[in-house]
């Protein structure tokens, strides 16, 4: 019995040292993530607001000479999800930002990693009001002629 209690406790210590020394590694800065629209450059300060149900909530993020800035190009490659296809980005700066951009900002604390402008939307063809022609009209139906 004391043979069997003896193990547990070593195996105890184990994992208890073990997660202790994860959670060492994990320690570190975290990175948060704020999308919306520019809506003010001020230098190295960019003011990003999102719109949510609950309204819009503006948050000031900070750049420097280690963000990295990612514009679309407006060319796309396969690999994006369900069959569709990826933008394709090239490198850009601060300086190529502009108000109304749609962004994604990754950050450590309020200064920003890395900003990646997002491409626009395609816009979509058809829709209430954009009929090309109009709908043609049914057919009349002779007595006794089903469906």
């Amino acid at each position: 019995m004391k043979r069997v209690l003896s193990i547990c406790a070593v195996l105890v210590a184990v994992g208890v040292l073990a997660s202790m020394a994860g959670a060492e590694e994990r320690k570190g800065p975290s990175l948060s993530r704020v999308s919306g629209e520019v809506t003010k450059i001020d230098g190295a300060a960019i003011d990003i607001t999102t719109r949510k149900d609950s309204g819009a909530k503006t948050t000031t993020v900070t750049t420097n000479a280690d963000t990295k800035v990612k514009i679309p190009t407006g060319e796309t490659a396969p690999g994006g999800g369900e069959g569709g296809n990826k933008p394709v980005y090239k490198d850009g700066t601060v300086n190529d930002l502009k108000v109304g951009d749609h962004i994604t900002a990754m950050c450590e604390g309020d200064v920003a990693k890395t900003i990646t402008v997002n491409p626009p939307k395609p816009k979509k063809e058809g829709g209430e009001g954009e009929r090309k022609a109009p709908a043609p009209a049914p057919k009349e139906r002779k007595e006794g002629e089903g469906r």
